[in-house]
């Protein structure tokens, strides 16, 4: 948009040229009325942004005017950058503050936990066995059933390595 209205500046406008200004108006005046919005909001809320908004409410509306009027000078050129310099910086601001509100924590508190009761090893590799032959489980493919049989073979031998030590 800011190149286009670079190129325009200093020229006649042909009737495309004055479309796409009007187009960027029509943009610009519903940025205009979404920044308002946020300023009632901010009210509301009681930020302190509102003035900030109020200025580049204010600046749109004088851009919107002269684009519409086909005028694209140098004034209107630099108020243009100055407004995407400001959104640009209040975006930044709001996500530094919501980052802020993010980091707040919670003191601990003491809370029961409910645990399952243990397992022996063996009630453990019962209930998987259950399991792999459930009809409602997951049937797992050969490779991988022989892969937990095998699992449950070296658990065997571990556990009786170590009641031997």
């Amino acid at each position: 948009m800011q190149d286009m209205i670079n190129d325009m500046q200093g020229e006649r406008l042909s009737q495309d040229q004055m479309e796409r200004l009007n187009q960027i108006a029509k943009q610009q005046n519903q940025i205009r009325k979404q920044l308002q919005q946020l300023q009632q909001q901010g009210e509301m809320d009681g930020d302190q942004i509102g003035s900030e908004l109020q200025r580049m409410i204010e600046d749109m509306e004088d851009t919107i005017n002269d684009l519409r009027g086909g005028s694209t000078d140098p004034i209107m050129i630099e108020r243009q950058q100055n407004i995407l310099s400001r959104m640009l910086q209040a975006e930044q601001a709001m996500q530094e503050r919501d980052e802020e509100d993010k980091r707040e924590g919670n003191i601990a508190e003491n809370y029961d936990q409910n645990r399952p009761p243990e397992l022996t090893l063996e009630e453990l590799e019962k209930q998987i066995r259950n399991r792999l032959n459930d009809p409602n489980f997951t049937k797992y493919s050969p490779d991988y059933q022989r892969l937990i049989e095998n699992y449950f073979e070296l658990l065997k031998e571990l556990r009786e390595r170590q009641s031997v030590l």
